[in-house]
């Protein structure tokens, strides 16, 4: 199901975390099911505002007893699915701790497009956060190592070193950025 939000099957990705979520219940797998209600919920606040609460009274329910189990896959979604409430709020910094540990439970638990997942967000914390501009340019080099591309991460980077006055080395990446795009959709056509 997050592999399904990510791209873009918001509602598809909500109907099968529900659908997987009853199954695991009815096999009485507590933990999986309340993973799978977090993943349907942090898909569900994206396509129904009005159910962010929703997200954040299910982090708070499930935290004690995932966090008992100790399994670092369902911490990963755990914090992933905090960060979001937190990204939501505007609470930029609480955000970035709390998918900074999702990242590191997800790479313990060998899951590596959760570790992204929450490395995406991350990366708007630190930009949107009150991290200070070469610290978050810093983090933004390091997080990128190993993670593949990411379109939008140039164009943080771009942010960033506009906001510092580096208008011409952010022109430039941003255009640079722009150019791969250009290319990857005349591939595709």
């Amino acid at each position: 199901p997050i592999c399904l939000g990510m791209s873009g099957w918001l509602s598809e990705a909500v109907a099968r975390s529900e659908t997987a979520a009853d199954a695991l219940a009815a096999r009485g797998d507590r933990i999986g099911r309340l993973q799978l209600q977090l993943v349907g919920a942090i898909w569900r606040t994206n396509v129904d505002p009005t159910s962010e609460n929703v997200l954040g009274d299910l982090v708070a329910e499930a935290r004690p007893e995932i966090e008992r189990s100790g399994d670092d896959g369902s911490l990963a979604t755990l914090e992933l699915a905090a960060g979001y409430v937190e990204h939501y709020a505007c609470r930029f910094e609480v955000a970035l701790e709390l998918l900074t540990r999702s990242t590191a439970y997800a790479t313990n638990a060998g899951m590596r497009w959760l570790a992204r997942t929450a490395q995406g967000l991350m990366r708007a914390a630190l930009v949107l956060g009150p991290t200070p501009i070469d610290e978050a340019l810093l983090r933004l080099e390091t997080t990128d190592a190993g993670s593949g591309y990411h379109p939008l991460v140039d164009v943080w980077r771009a942010d960033l070193l506009a906001s510092s006055g580096q208008f011409e080395k952010a022109r430039s990446l941003l255009w640079a950025d722009v150019e791969i795009g250009r290319a990857s959709c005349r591939e595709r056509v």
